[in-house]
């Protein structure tokens, strides 16, 4: 299905959509947060790290960023010490460098107002920070499904938490849309066969991709005059 037909069919669609948004880097900005959490973590344990494939990475489950950032081959118990370290850090740090993109509130309560709306988050984070972080910033209230990683649901690019957030709200792929700011984002999407928006915080050059998004945009507020 051609990007622009797969669109239109969603926000044509007459039942109940549903706009499943991505956490890090699309309503949170994290980012630079989660880097500076490997590398000092790196930096403590005296491994090395590549900052640039971190961010890469960011939007895949921790053991794949962790994994591929590594620029040597570390055994399994110097690579958990790792994964220990880097999250006591980012606990420290996210509260305070961590903030919300200015164009989320808005948007957020714009979309909670209509009826024919439901919204959710789909990330690869385990549930537990999914919940800890929507609450911390006061946007819990809009979502009626959070989908993170858990038992039998895996990370990205697996479309399971996008799957598992259209069973619990019986919401179908026609009506759905993902919104990111990532070609993982894209790509997990894809797997799933629903719409995606690229939020483009980035400016991601989408030409390389294999996959293509159906709709680019530069603020979450330009979701109000598509859907």
């Amino acid at each position: 299905m051609e990007t622009e037909e797969r669109l239109s069919t969603m926000i044509l669609c007459d039942n109940t959509k549903l706009l499943l948004f991505d956490l890090d880097g699309t309503l949170v900005d994290t980012k630079d947060v989660i880097v500076k959490s490997f590398v000092l973590a790196a930096q403590k344990m005296g491994i090395k790290i590549d900052p640039k494939r971190v961010r890469e990475l960011i939007g895949y489950p921790l053991m794949d960023v962790v994994k591929g950032s590594l620029l040597d081959n570390y055994d399994e118990e110097t690579i958990d010490r790792f994964v220990r370290l880097r999250k006591s850090i980012m606990e420290q740090l996210w509260r305070k460098e961590a903030k919300l993109f200015s164009d989320v509130i808005p948007v957020l309560e714009a979309l909670s107002k209509r009826k024919d709306v439901v919204l959710g988050i789909a990330s690869s984070s385990i549930i537990e920070r999914i919940i800890e972080m929507t609450k911390y910033f006061g946007i819990i209230k809009y979502f009626k499904i959070l989908s993170g990683v858990h038992k039998g649901v895996r990370g990205k690019p697996h479309p399971d938490v996008l799957i598992y957030a259209m069973e619990k709200t019986g919401i179908q792929r026609e009506c759905t849309v993902y919104i990111g700011d990532a070609e993982i984002d894209c790509i997990t999407a894809r797997n799933a066969g629903i719409s995606f928006i690229l939020i483009n915080r980035d400016c991601c050059d989408v030409k390389t991709w294999k996959y293509k998004p159906d709709l680019v945009i530069h603020s979450l507020r330009d979701i109000l005059s598509v859907i």
